[in-house]
């Protein structure tokens, strides 16, 4: 063969090699092409998939808002309206107990006496579930105003002391020394350890109930509320600042289960915290931690 002959036979099957190599570079764009393809196909049915779900989020939270703030303004409206015969009641409870006549009934003077502590009683669960509405709906105004730690323990010892001694409680109260002087809207803070001393008294008996005041850092102050009660199971205190809920274990029916959450949210509102430690059958104790200056608008 001549030498041509075998340079022809060379090029001829370096050609078939390139021609498939050429045809497996072809098949391998059109499977690119196909994955590509199908991938963008893909995305797009992803990228339409998540915009319909994030618009029936959107519609979903959009109707929870509005049933919330159906809920609560339901709950305010009919607050007031409760509140209004309520008042008329404890007024009305309240001229009868001054009645000279009934001191020698004495049976219709308890029974008066009954009526006015349930309407009171009725009425603190209103105001709470007027404060969670004006809450949850932005519409709870601080009033902030510089106040005396001693006068204000002093007030709320005086209004609980005769509600711990119904259940042989001692209080105990431990002032701050010297005397410390706070920016906080006093009705409000008042309002929280009054719930907590309430709930401290509601879940002892023949114990001891301590209230006290103490710094935390340069620009914080720390209420504390102690009692040896019947404490709070481990697996429910981390529920008991939740609207509603009541620890089941305590067998209390008395209240609906407001007081610490309405007092966690007044805290947050404040700029403050509030926290919990308890042991079952050994006692609770809360710490509301707040800032020294409140300007109401945390």
């Amino acid at each position: 063969m001549s030498r041509d002959a075998l340079e022809r036979d060379a090029l001829e099957r370096e050609n078939r090699i390139l021609r498939k190599k050429l045809e497996r570079t072809k098949k391998n764009l059109r499977e690119m092409e196909d994955y590509r393809e199908r991938t963008q196909g893909f995305l797009r049915q992803l990228i339409t998939e998540f915009q319909a779900n994030e618009i029936r989020l959107q519609e979903s939270e959009h109707a929870a808002q509005q049933a919330s703030q159906a809920k609560s303004k339901f709950l305010a409206t009919m607050s007031h309206e409760l509140r209004t015969p309520l008042n008329a009641i404890l007024a009305y409870s309240d001229l009868l107990v001054d009645e000279p006549i009934l001191a020698k009934e004495p049976a219709v003077l308890q029974d008066v006496r009954e009526i006015k502590r349930a309407g009171h009683h009725l009425l603190g669960l209103i105001e709470s579930i007027l404060n969670l509405s004006r809450i949850e709906t932005g519409q709870l105004d601080l009033a902030c105003e510089t106040a005396s730690t001693r006068e204000l323990l002093t007030g709320v010892g005086q209004f609980i002391e005769p509600l711990a001694s119904r259940k042989n409680n001692k209080l105990f109260i431990q002032h701050c020394k010297p005397d410390l002087t706070i920016h906080v809207d006093r009705l409000r803070l008042r309002q929280i350890l009054l719930n907590l001393l309430g709930n401290a008294i509601k879940f002892t008996k023949n114990g001891n109930i301590l209230l006290k005041i103490q710094r935390s850092g340069a620009d914080r102050i720390q209420f504390i509320v102690e009692d040896n009660g019947i404490g709070i199971p481990p697996g429910e205190q981390l529920y008991i600042f939740e609207a509603f809920y009541q620890v089941r274990e305590s067998g209390d029916t008395d209240g609906v289960g407001l007081g610490l959450s309405v007092s966690a949210q007044l805290c947050q509102r404040m700029g403050g915290s509030i926290t919990v430690a308890s042991n079952l059958g050994e006692g609770t104790r809360f710490v509301v931690e707040l800032p020294i200056s409140c300007d109401g608008h945390a």
